[in-house]
């Protein structure tokens, strides 16, 4: 049976809000061929924060396999996430990567809050 795992975890932990585009590659967790399936992708502003928040992940070859973007201007600050199923999934052969970026944009004077950025990627191997 095609038993669905977690596949990778990208987690930024609480990074200060000054104006970034942080990109990041994964480095291949398995030794075989992987289909993604679903994605989580979550992002958490502090109290205060005023700004956009961006969060991509693509697969090697620059397809958008998940997105996520929020315009946070109002609190109370509220956690934002949500899970996107992939019918038919996405093919990662060995040794392909996933690439993670982040962007934050605050507002001037808004500088010196926390944002958070965090993703589950989860799938199967075929069998």
């Amino acid at each position: 049976m095609n038993y669905l795992k977690e596949l990778y975890h990208y987690n930024s932990g609480p990074v200060q809000s000054c104006s970034f585009t942080h990109e990041q590659e994964t480095d291949p967790p398995h030794s075989q061929d992987v289909i993604i399936s679903k994605t989580y992708l979550w992002i958490g502003a502090s109290k205060g924060f005023i700004g956009d928040l961006h969060f991509e992940v693509h697969h090697e070859n620059g397809d958008l396999i998940d997105l996520l973007q929020w315009d946070h201007y109002t609190d109370p600050t509220l956690p934002t996430g949500r899970w996107e199923h992939h019918a038919g999934g996405w093919l990662l052969t060995t040794g392909q990567r996933l690439k993670f970026t982040r962007k934050c944009s605050p507002v001037t004077g808004y500088e010196n809050n926390k944002v958070h950025f965090l993703s589950y990627i989860v799938g199967c191997f075929p069998v």
